[in-house]
């Protein structure tokens, strides 16, 4: 439209004295506004990028179905690496303010090669992992995290660090930054409305504490969060396999150890019901865009485990797990 508007011919009615016509006044303001707004919705809409990691069946597809519920987009087990997108709006009627590029990776690490298409140096710093896991067969829950942080460490080190290693060091510093600047939400807090403008941009130069234990001890310089699907298993576990409260509990503390050490995000959810999924997309968001998020840890419902990046700590680990203990 902005196109048409300047190469149509306006009528020439230019006054003798070379002046502008008042149509020509016109088609020039027009023409300088449409500019603006192109410009300015340029500057405001932001993409940014979801790599989902994990076996197959282990409940990728249907989780991030749920999250793309709001979007004409359909999403569908594909081949190999799929791709697609989830717009994101101020409130549920509201034009476009973001984009989350979604690229869902088959559940084959002989895919590997696949990754450089979703994953680069540059991509680094706006884009967040996402690693499912099958939680109604938690006797593999461990095995396969530890094998798709492998998986992403190893893609991370070789492929994308040599790309630029002076950027890949920035990246890991600003993502220790962000691990260190974690703030629990005050109860009653209420999130503001989406705004791409008040957007915060990592620091450059900040003053790093140093990190205890295995803290961090692999940092990849990127937002990494673990979900275990299909959490509304808990109930047929205990019923046909006798899993007890302490058992869910020794899953979870020792989920929580992996993640520390890359400084993740551990999230419960199931795509079949819904539960905690608004939560996995809004802080989806929050990692991407820096949008509010007002929701606090929660590491008391087996359904619902929810330990945001960096609130958790080795000692919370073992205070939670033996107070859990002593109160059952």
């Amino acid at each position: 439209y902005q196109r048409r508007v300047r190469d149509h011919k306006m009528p020439s009615e230019t006054s003798q004295s070379g002046a502008p016509s008042k149509t020509e006044e016109n088609a020039n303001l027009w023409n300088s506004i449409l500019s603006e707004a192109a410009s300015k919705n340029s500057s405001v809409f932001k993409t940014k990028n979801a790599l989902f990691l994990g076996d197959r069946d282990s409940g990728k597809t249907t989780v991030l179905s749920y999250l793309a519920r709001n979007t004409k987009q359909e999403i569908g087990k594909g081949l190999a690496l799929d791709y697609s997108y989830i717009d994101i709006t101020a409130d549920e009627d509201g034009d476009a303010i973001g984009r989350i590029n979604t690229w869902i990776l088959e559940g084959d690490t002989s895919l590997r090669c696949l990754l450089r298409y979703s994953l680069s140096v540059d991509s680094l710093a706006d884009t967040v992992a996402v690693i499912t896991l099958d939680f109604s067969q938690p006797w593999n829950l461990v095995e396969s995290l530890k094998k798709w942080l492998n998986f992403l460490s190893d893609f991370v080190l070789t492929t994308v660090k040599p790309q630029n290693e002076e950027k890949f060091s920035q990246n890991q510093k600003s993502f220790i930054h962000h691990f260190q600047q974690y703030k629990e939400p005050a109860k009653g807090t209420v999130a503001k409305k989406k705004n791409i403008l008040r957007t915060q941009t990592e620091e450059t130069d900040v003053v790093l504490l140093p990190l205890e234990g295995e803290v961090l001890k692999n940092n990849l310089g990127i937002p990494i969060i673990v979900v275990c699907c299909k959490s509304d298993a808990t109930e047929l576990l205990e019923k046909n396999y006798g899993y007890t409260d302490y058992h869910f509990d020794f899953i979870q503390q020792y989920i929580r150890r992996i993640c520390l050490q890359y400084g993740a995000s551990l999230v419960y959810c199931t795509g079949k019901t819904g539960k905690n999924c608004d939560l996995l997309f809004n802080y989806l968001q929050h990692q991407l865009f820096k949008f509010d998020f007002v929701d606090p840890a929660n590491t008391t419902e087996k359904d619902a485990i929810f330990i945001p990046i960096g609130w958790d700590t080795e000692g919370k680990i073992k205070i939670d797990f033996d107070n859990q203990q002593l109160t059952k």
